[in-house]
């Protein structure tokens, strides 16, 4: 998995907007296959958000080859 793009949507289940967008967001997989498209809800992973410095929700973070390239 780390030779592919991830893309990484962090959520919370108590964010409208995060709601709104996280079945879009998951759909693109479809259309970008070669691509990774995860969601983290932060409620149920606190620590993984915190790790990756999300503070606001909705964040969305891009990693390539393994790496944090852009939020």
């Amino acid at each position: 998995a780390s030779q592919k793009n991830a893309f990484v949507l962090f959520k919370a289940s108590w964010c409208k907007v995060c709601q709104s967008i996280a079945p879009v967001f998951e759909r693109l997989e479809e259309t970008y296959a070669t691509n990774l498209f995860l969601v983290v809800d932060i409620d149920q992973n606190e620590g993984t958000a915190v790790s990756q410095g999300v503070d606001a929700m909705p964040t969305f973070v891009a990693y390539k080859n393994g790496d944090k390239v852009d939020e």
